[in-house]
């Protein structure tokens, strides 16, 4: 009897350990992994940063800022809004800025915007897309 008891006990302690090396591989994982990249139509060049969010980091210059800003519009980009009170010139220099990725592990988008120029991009997206000049 004492033997089945061990091996019983035994294998819910594999078990546990099993449970949690999962559990702690999920919470090693990035809550939210984008690919950001803009581009110009008139060289072709595209600049190109990773960025993870909780936790914050990844290859883009501001992580914490950015998905600051992300959390603040539940991973939605297109609920971001020109920032009140930015005043840009009319100059048409166009940027094509897109973001693809997984947004809280769930949900999954690619978002594409060509904006007239860099100052109205950054004017709607803030920090997200200001690694690229």
């Amino acid at each position: 009897m004492r033997v089945k008891k061990v091996a019983v006990l035994g294998g819910l302690l594999l078990l546990a350990s099993a449970m949690h090396a999962g559990t702690a591989a999920a919470a090693a994982q990035p809550g939210a992994e984008l690919t950001l990249t803009v581009g110009t139509s008139a060289s072709g060049d595209a600049a190109t940063a990773r960025l993870t969010c909780d936790p914050d980091g990844g290859t883009h210059p501001s992580p914490r800022e950015a998905c600051d800003l992300l959390r603040s519009v539940d991973g939605e980009i297109g609920l971001l809004r020109r920032s009140p009170g930015t005043a840009c010139t009319r100059e048409y220099a166009p940027r094509l800025a897109s973001a693809r990725g997984v947004w809280r592990r769930t949900k999954q988008f690619a978002v594409t915007r060509t904006y007239s120029n860099r100052c109205e991009m950054l004017a709607t997206t803030g920090v997200l897309f200001e690694f690229a000049r």
